[in-house]
């Protein structure tokens, strides 16, 4: 799960660590008490119309765990028997895209998902008053999935989390004990072809992808918004239809926690991305590849009314320190395409960049050459280069 979070599902496997007993046996039962029964969400059972220009209060389109089990378990997509023949069992896996899932539910169906609320998944809704404009970023990652030959990365967004936490006494080899957290995460998402409309880079590294947009909105209509904003992603599936993956995290005595994530991913096209309220069901911005591409220069200006100097640098690999609006220093990687926002100025240094002639540099959506100030030696003709600094000032009175 190449996510922000990614290093608390890393694969660490340390042996020698048992269970010895569960701390939930362990404690006396406790008297059960009545629990109040939550209204069971409404999911969808036909197919999604994406005309309809309002949904229903608390929409919550179609359940993407049913639609993983009906594809888990339809008798269409079952290994190939010993005594099938390949005609026959090809036959019967091309029948599949025909089959009813569940309901009015087929693979062919447009499928509609409310993402994920869960704090480690949710979109972000952030307003700016200055500039009077809502961004919208629904973050996602680059997953690695293996198939029969070699690997494929898809981008990902996750659209259901459940967990379960429960706790344990462990110990080692060396009899050390400790009272261990154990946590076991069910993630069912959606995965899709790198080359599309909806993710670019958000980071310093390739797995960092997500989708980002600005809106003009007034305050009063983002204060109604903001705290019912949902988004919903409007998509069909593609063979092979699902893909699977399994992440793990032993505990060890420093860092007694341990982790378990089983990961199922639904093969997408993406067709439209909805901003709706989910109180009224009003639907504020339908994005498609269209309206995205369309709206290229909209969203440039909405961007330097936030930030009026705006810094795409271009590289293979390059290691950065910033400066913005005289902050403290920070440092990171470029990897293709990074941008830099501020309000008065920027100032980048490159380290060991070799030749600056790899890079390319745009300011405000226009090609610019820096006027790069340099720390080099040189032998002859050959000038090494330490590090490369430009600074970039908004002119006095902007």
């Amino acid at each position: 799960m190449n996510r922000i979070i990614v290093a608390a599902y890393a694969l660490l496997g340390l042996p020698g660590w048992v269970h010895c007993q569960s701390s939930q046996s362990a404690r006396q039962p406790a008297k059960a008490q009545a629990q109040p029964k939550l209204a069971q969400p409404k999911f969808l059972t036909l197919p999604f119309d994406p005309r309809r220009a309002r949904l229903e209060r608390d929409f919550v389109g179609h359940d993407i765990k049913a639609v993983v089990e009906a594809i888990k378990n339809s008798p269409f997509l079952k290994e190939k028997s010993e005594f099938e023949t390949t005609s026959a069992f090809e036959t019967r896996r091309a029948s599949f895209a025909d089959r009813p899932l569940f309901g009015g539910v087929t693979p062919k169906t447009q499928l509609a998902f409310v993402l994920s609320t869960d704090p480690s998944f949710a979109p972000g809704f952030k307003y700016d008053a200055d500039s009077e404009t809502m961004t919208v970023t629904a973050t996602g990652s680059a997953e690695e999935f293996t198939v029969e030959k070699g690997e494929t990365t898809l981008d990902a967004l996750v659209v259901r989390i459940e967990r379960r936490r429960d706790a344990y006494i462990g110990g080692n080899a060396f009899g050390a004990n400790v009272k261990v957290d154990r946590t076991h995460a069910d993630d069912w998402g959606v995965a899709f072809d790198q080359d599309n409309w909806v993710f670019e880079s958000l980071g310093d590294f390739d797995f960092q992808r997500g989708f980002t947009h600005s809106i003009p909105m007034t305050s009063d209509a983002a204060q109604t918004l903001k705290p019912f904003a949902r988004l919903l992603l409007v998509c069909h599936l593609k063979d092979p239809w699902l893909r699977h993956k399994v992440f793990g995290k032993s505990a060890t005595v420093s860092d007694p926690s341990e982790i378990f994530a089983d990961e199922n991913y639904l093969e997408v096209v993406p067709d439209e991305l909805w901003l709706f309220n989910s109180q009224t069901g009003e639907v504020v911005r339908k994005f498609s590849e269209a309206s995205v591409s369309s709206d290229a220069d909209e969203q440039l200006k909405l961007k330097l009314r936030q930030t009026p100097l705006l810094l795409q640098v271009t590289a293979p690999s390059q290691v950065y320190r910033v400066s913005i609006d005289d902050s403290a220093e920070g440092t990171g990687v470029i990897v293709g395409v990074k941008t830099f926002r501020a309000k008065q100025k920027i100032v980048v240094t490159l380290d060991y960049p070799g030749d600056l002639s790899h890079l390319m540099m745009a300011l405000n959506g226009k090609p610019y050459t820096p006027n790069w100030t340099k720390e080099s030696t040189y032998v002859g003709d050959h000038e090494f280069i330490t590090s490369a600094t430009v600074t970039i000032s908004l002119p006095t009175g902007q």
